[in-house]
């Protein structure tokens, strides 16, 4: 009875493809596309999803990365092309890059503040060691300092293709 819908777009392949030495490349590069995109700077963009009232959210693990969120039917149209903007037209501007790296930082620093996130690190890089899946999906201050806007760039036309893609939908969806 109500005309809601979740969407996620899936594609595959997550921060275990990550170059040796530029781990966090791939969650870095999905964090930026929602920053602003090519017609749309990072406010404007962010106030059109706010105004509609809808969500759209970037999430990266070893083995895939999504954007994903909840939407009224009615929005359907504005939300698609919204999300249509950041996975082809990504601006990928500097002082984003810069904002963002410095986010995941403090995401790396905080790890060692709290015990069970720790514990987790600790555990996962001990089972993983020597495998691209012991390696930390957010970066180091190393490998995030050499990320470059060329690397993203690359990145985004690697990962983010058809054929990479997978589509979960739940809710009120039809074919259209």
């Amino acid at each position: 009875a109500t005309p809601l819908a979740r969407l996620v777009f899936h594609f595959l392949g997550g921060s275990s493809e990550d170059p040796l030495g530029k781990e966090g490349l791939t969650s870095l590069t999905n964090r930026l596309i929602l920053r602003g995109t090519e017609t749309r700077e990072r406010a404007q963009y962010e106030d059109q999803l706010e105004q509609l009232g809808v969500s759209l959210v970037p999430t990266c693990s070893s083995s895939s990365i999504s954007l994903g969120g909840s939407l009224h039917k009615r929005h359907a149209n504005k939300w698609f092309e919204l999300l249509e903007d950041a996975l082809l037209k990504p601006a990928f501007d500097l002082e984003e890059i810069e904002r963002g790296k410095r986010e995941m930082l403090a995401e790396f620093d905080a790890l060692f503040d709290e015990d069970a996130s720790l514990g987790r690190y600790i555990l996962e890089r001990a089972l993983f060691e020597n495998t691209v899946y012991g390696r930390s999906g957010i970066g180091t201050p190393e490998s995030l300092q050499q990320i470059s806007r060329g690397d993203l760039i690359e990145q985004h036309q690697r990962v983010y293709t058809q054929r990479r893609l997978l589509i979960g939908c739940a809710g009120d969806v039809n074919d259209r």
